[in-house]
């Protein structure tokens, strides 16, 4: 059954069959998809670059050095979905050369949801030097409250 499903991941052009493919080979944990799956990260269609993100991070913590790198590379696809997904499987790999790009999404991203996914992901690395990004990034809601570049201070003002 793998050999049909690896054919249609390198095969296929149906957006719904290869997301479907790379939910079956994820659940199956078929480590032979690993090559496919880094192909399809450049899928015209964004469900299925982000269902192999998904994949990716079940799936490649013995190909860490492999899918890792391409995962942090999606951080900047044009796809909220596809960024999101990037960063939940970058925390799943527990991928420790990603804290930096996962800051600068945390900092940078327009999308909330994948600044929170960041936050969380970062949270879970517990790395001290992206605490202060996550402080920030948190009390940056709200506007009464700044928070000073270099991140020692916070200061509060009134809203006129």
């Amino acid at each position: 059954m793998h050999n049909r499903e690896l054919d249609i991941l390198l095969c296929s052009h149906d957006p719904v069959l290869l997301s479907q493919t790379i939910m079956d080979v994820c659940e199956a944990n078929v480590r032979a998809a690993i090559p496919p799956l880094v192909k399809l990260l450049a899928a015209p269609d964004a469900a299925v670059r982000a269902n192999a993100a998904y994949a990716l991070g079940q799936l490649g913590s013995q190909d860490l050095q492999i899918v890792a790198p391409v995962l942090v590379r999606l951080l900047a696809d044009p796809d909220s979905l596809v960024r999101s997904e990037a960063v939940d499987a970058l925390g799943f790999l527990r991928y420790i050369p990603a804290i930096d790009p996962l800051v600068k999404v945390l900092e940078d991203d327009e999308d909330p949801l994948v600044r929170a996914s960041a936050a969380e992901v970062l949270g879970e690395f517990g790395e001290e030097r992206a605490l202060t990004p996550m402080v920030c990034s948190a009390i940056a809601i709200s506007p009464l409250v700044t928070c000073s570049p270099d991140a020692t201070t916070t200061s509060y003002s009134r809203a006129s």
